[in-house]
């Protein structure tokens, strides 16, 4: 891919994104450039292994129709994070159980021209992330707690999806952890109480709620500094980038499961 768009000698660099970057729809001519094409190779290389730059092609995504050159010039950046890279691979802890957990989290209000939250989680098992996923979230959410909580509720769809695959395989999970940090999510997840303000919820709450009191997932606090799912929903800058993605790849260890 470096080779083909001319990136083998470019200057690498940390993130895959560059902090506060907004861009918006080119309302002019489309870029000469071949957008569609690199961005296809990245969108490839995402599903397959690189979550760490899932939010990036996802912004990227959306420009694909008429792309313009500062669109071009963001996915150049991307392509000197790839440079820099290369040598990261995933791991996976070989001995049972295969423990298998999942991280969610939500960036209320963060685009800008529908003003949807963009959602975000990814899922561990043996100790390597085996799914990812970053995309806006269908409606808009009237509170940060509603956003976060529409994130826990995709997450754990998934999180449940690959337990039943990995009791197919004989591979039993005991209770699987979701991290969550949002406090008052993780309240609407174990709190039967039903409040008012919160009833457009309803559907949501009373799923993951059952699989709570089911003892199939348990929503636990995590300090926002350690959460992983952070980078799939928005730009982050290069020390807290580096750090959420330097624990998915088992590099460094968050503080609130080195405290478990």
């Amino acid at each position: 891919m470096l080779q083909l768009f001319g990136m083998t000698d470019c200057k690498s660099t940390d993130t895959p994104e560059q902090p506060g970057l907004l861009l918006l729809k080119n309302t002019g001519e489309p870029t000469s450039r071949p957008y569609r094409e690199v961005l296809g190779k990245l969108m490839y290389a995402m599903c397959c292994t690189r979550f760490d730059f899932a939010h990036a092609v996802r912004h990227l995504s959306k420009f694909v129709a008429n792309p313009g050159e500062d669109h071009w010039q963001a996915a150049m950046h991307l392509l000197r994070y790839v440079k820099g890279t290369l040598c990261q691979k995933l791991c996976y802890d070989g001995k049972a159980p295969f423990p298998l957990k999942g991280y969610v989290d939500a960036d209320f209000a963060n685009d800008i021209e529908t003003r949807k939250s963009i959602g975000g989680f990814i899922t561990f098992v043996a100790s390597g992330p085996v799914s990812w996923c970053s995309k806006a979230q269908p409606t808009v959410a009237l509170s940060s707690t509603e956003a976060e909580y529409g994130s826990l509720a995709e997450g754990a769809r998934e999180v449940l999806f690959i337990r039943q695959l990995l009791a197919d395989m004989k591979m039993e999970q005991s209770c699987s952890k979701i991290y969550e940090d949002n406090q008052q999510a993780i309240r609407l997840a174990i709190n039967p109480e039903h409040r008012a303000r919160n009833k457009h919820l309803d559907m949501k709450l009373h799923f993951i709620r059952e699989e709570v009191e089911r003892k199939e997932l348990e929503v636990v606090y995590i300090n926002t500094n350690d959460e992983i799912a952070d980078m799939m929903t928005k730009p982050l800058a290069k020390r807290p980038f580096l750090h959420v993605r330097n624990i998915a790849l088992g590099l460094t260890r968050g503080s609130a499961e080195g405290a478990e």
